[in-house]
């Protein structure tokens, strides 16, 4: 089953599963801007908030902080 969705979807299960928290992750950073990054990156399933840092750079090119802070403040 594994195999046969990395061929369909050309990335594992787990690397499907990091870009849905990634994503939910922004939308998070966007609309509550009075929670933490640790409690964001808990209500997204990182397991702590330095690795979740750290998987955000990769997939976003900046720390969750500095995408919170370049958010146009209209949203």
């Amino acid at each position: 089953m594994c195999s046969y969705f990395k061929k369909r979807m050309n990335k594992t299960i787990m690397q499907v599963l990091c870009d849905i928290r990634i994503m939910n992750a922004c939308v998070l950073l966007n609309r509550f801007p009075d929670k933490t990054i640790a409690e964001i990156s808990k209500k997204c399933g990182f397991e702590s908030p330095s690795y979740f840092g750290s998987v955000f750079r990769k997939h976003q090119g900046m720390t969750p902080d500095t995408y919170r802070k370049w958010i146009p403040a209209d949203h």
